[in-house]
C-alpha cells in the first residue's frame, strides 16, 4: 500500500507544483459543495450556480488542505513502508469501528432501557468487549493483508476503510436527523455535512497520483482563476444566492462576503419605530 512517491522521483518546476496545487484545490472544492449546493439549488437560479458559487469560495482553502496533506506525505515519506501503512491503517480502522459500534450500542441502551444507572454499567461492561473484540478482529485482517500480494494487499485494506468510512459517515447523518433531543440543529447538521465532504474531497485530491498528472499542472492556474472569477460574478450578481449559502451553508458564510458586495441592511435600533 506504498502511497508516497519514491526517493528518485522526479520535482515539478516551481509554475507546475503550483498548478497542480490549484488544480487538485479546484477539484476539492468543486467536490465538496455538492451536498450544499443541493440544498440551496431550491433557493436559487438553479444547481449550476450555486455549485459554483461555493466551488469558488471552497478553492482557496481546498488548495491550502491540498498543500499541507502534500507536505505531509513528503514528510512521512521515511515512514512510508508495509509496516507503517498497516498499522496506520488498523489504528484509523479501529478508531472507525469503535465509534460505530458504541454509537449503535448507546442508541439501543437508551431506546430499550429506562434505568440511567443500569444502562451506564452495561455499556461500560459491554463497551469494552466490543473495543476488545474489533482490536482481534483488525489485527486479524491485518494479519491477513500482511501476507497478501500487493494488490490484494490494497483492495482489502481500501475497501475495508473505505466502507468504514461511509458508514461512520451514514451514522453521523442519522444522528444528525434523529428527532428527540439528542437531534443536532438544522444548521449544525449542514456543518456537519459540509466538514465531512471538504475532507474527504481534499484528501481525494491530495493524491500524488494526481498531483504528478502534467495535464493538471497546466491547467491548474487558468482552472481555478476561471472557476473563481466565475463564481464571484454569479455570487455579486444574485443576491438570492449569496443569500441561500448564508442560510444553508454555514461553514461557508465568511467567504461569501469576500464576492458578495451586497452590504447588508442595517437593523433598526432598540426602541425606535417607524412613526419616528
Amino acid at each position: 500500500m506504498q502511497s508516497f512517491p519514491p526517493e528518485n522521483a522526479p520535482q515539478q518546476p516551481p509554475l507546475m507544483r503550483a498548478g497542480s496545487l490549484l488544480g487538485a484545490g479546484t477539484i476539492a472544492a468543486v467536490l465538496a459543495s455538492v451536498p450544499a449546493a443541493l440544498r440551496i439549488a431550491s433557493e436559487s437560479r438553479g444547481a449550476a450556480g450555486a455549485w459554483i458559487g461555493l466551488a469558488a469560495c471552497l478553492t482557496v482553502p481546498a488548495s491550502v488542505g491540498v498543500a499541507l496533506l502534500r507536505g505531509a506525505r513528503e514528510g512521512m515519506r521515511a515512514f512510508a513502508t508495509k509496516e507503517a501503512s498497516l498499522a496506520a491503517w488498523s489504528i484509523a480502522c479501529w478508531t472507525l469501528a469503535s465509534f460505530l459500534a458504541l454509537t449503535v450500542l448507546g442508541a439501543l441502551l437508551r431506546a430499550t432501557t429506562h434505568h440511567h444507572g443500569l444502562a451506564g454499567v452495561t455499556f461500560a461492561i459491554v463497551g469494552l468487549a466490543l473495543l476488545f473484540s474489533i482490536a482481534l478482529t483488525v489485527r486479524r485482517v491485518a494479519a491477513i493483508a500482511r501476507g497478501a500480494d500487493p494488490f490484494a494487499r490494497a483492495a482489502i485494506l481500501g475497501a475495508s476503510l473505505v466502507a468504514l468510512v461511509m458508514a461512520a459517515l451514514l451514522v453521523l447523518l442519522r444522528v444528525a436527523g434523529a428527532p428527540g433531543g439528542a437531534a443536532l440543529p438544522g444548521s449544525s447538521s449542514d456543518l456537519l455535512v459540509d466538514a465531512l465532504a471538504f475532507l474527504i474531497a481534499v484528501g481525494i485530491s491530495s493524491r500524488p497520483e494526481l498531483l504528478r498528472l502534467p495535464a493538471l499542472g497546466r491547467a491548474g492556474i487558468p482552472l481555478a482563476l476561471g472557476v473563481v472569477a466565475l463564481g464571484a460574478a454569479l455570487l455579486s450578481r444574485d443576491p438570492s444566492l449569496a443569500a441561500g449559502i448564508r442560510a444553508h451553508a454555514p461553514l461557508l458564510s465568511p467567504l461569501v462576503g469576500l464576492a458578495d458586495d451586497t452590504p447588508a441592511e442595517p437593523s433598526p435600533p432598540p426602541g425606535s419605530s417607524s412613526a419616528d
